[in-house]
């Protein structure tokens, strides 16, 4: 996404990806809740429901790859390779028109950066440049910051954080649902804010900046893990409440900053020749860091108390807000 958009809205296109990761995964709980009250209510067995939750897969993959086959390759790859006759039919099918112009600066600009790149050779050894390996630092912290801040230990468990404050009693109670629908519904109240802030992180994407959204809604995340931390406990309605917007606005403040920040930033501080490379080693970090957490947050759960586990998260959500204070701003910067 960030090598085929323009400069002006490059953080709001990259961005999109995110969206459609938090709308994939607010589809899926409505999906498994709808299916639950279909268990309930229609006798479903546990093996039909879990072949409807998983048939329902399919309909956006088979969407996916029949789209995918229409997708134009990068103009700046195709210029790299000396394809400016495709590189034009990409670009004017990604701009919807003419553009011509904006092929020429876009091949001035590639043919500057591959003559200054002219005597070193692209690809992983790019990496181990000092320039680039301390760039590639920055990334793979910022991936570890995303996950270690808690998000997928959040979205994962939030049933279970959510039965513990008592928000999922009150819940049944009131609609009455079974504990397990209950449990859905409640996930599915704090999971939907995050897909409309969604859109606000667009608008300010590409008019604050990577590193002042980092600054200011990284700290604001710990804000909301240590209000959670507190209500986790206690049965009263005050504390269901806290848990629930507590949840609610930590979702919201993730994908105003540590969501979607990391990869976009990834993918604009490095020049073309170890972009893929630097990509590549930022998404494994990302991945690490995932299963390390996903493995030992119900370990250190167990062993240290939900409480403690969230306070240490709030506490790495201070600190990422701190190491935005010394990265350079990258917004509307050229890729070249």
């Amino acid at each position: 996404v960030a090598e085929c958009a323009e400069a002006a809205s490059r953080g709001a296109l990259a961005t999109l990806p995110q969206l459609m990761i938090s709308s994939g995964a607010m589809s899926g709980l409505v999906v498994t809740f709808a299916v639950a009250l279909c268990r309930t209510g229609l006798g479903w067995s546990a093996a039909t429901a879990s072949r409807v939750s998983l048939g329902f897969t399919l309909l956006p993959s088979l969407l996916y790859a029949a789209l995918v086959l229409r997708l134009p390759e990068s103009p700046r790859y195709l210029l790299r390779k000396g394809r400016r006759e495709r590189a034009l039919a990409a670009l004017g099918t990604l701009r919807g028109g003419p553009c011509e112009a904006e092929l020429t600066a876009l091949e001035q600009a590639t043919a500057k950066e591959t003559k200054g790149a002219a005597r070193r050779e692209a690809g992983w050894r790019t990496l181990l440049e000092p320039k680039i390996l301390r760039r590639l630092g920055v990334c793979v912290v910022l991936q570890f910051f995303q996950q270690f801040a808690g998000i997928n230990a959040i979205v994962y468990f939030t049933p279970h954080i959510l039965k513990s404050s008592g928000t999922v009693a009150t819940l049944g109670s009131s609609l009455r649902l079974s504990a397990d629908s209950a449990a859905l519904l409640a996930t599915a109240v704090t999971y939907f804010p995050k897909i409309p802030a969604m859109f606000l992180t667009m608008a300010l994407m590409d008019t604050w900046g990577r590193a002042k959204m980092l600054r200011v809604f990284s700290p604001a995340m710990g804000l909301c893990l240590a209000a959670l931390g507190l209500s986790l406990g206690s049965s009263s309605g005050v504390a269901a409440t806290v848990a629930l917007v507590a949840i609610a606005l930590y979702g919201i403040f993730f994908n105003l900053s540590l969501g979607p920040v990391p990869n976009i930033y990834t993918a604009e501080s490095f020049p073309a020749r170890a972009r893929s490379a630097a990509m590549t080693v930022s998404l494994c970090a990302q991945f690490l860091a995932h299963a390390m957490v996903s493995f030992w947050f119900p370990v250190l759960m167990a062993s240290r108390g939900a409480p403690a586990v969230l306070y240490s998260f709030a506490g790495i959500c201070g600190v990422a807000g701190l190491f935005a204070c010394t990265l350079a701003e990258t917004k509307q910067a050229s890729l070249e």
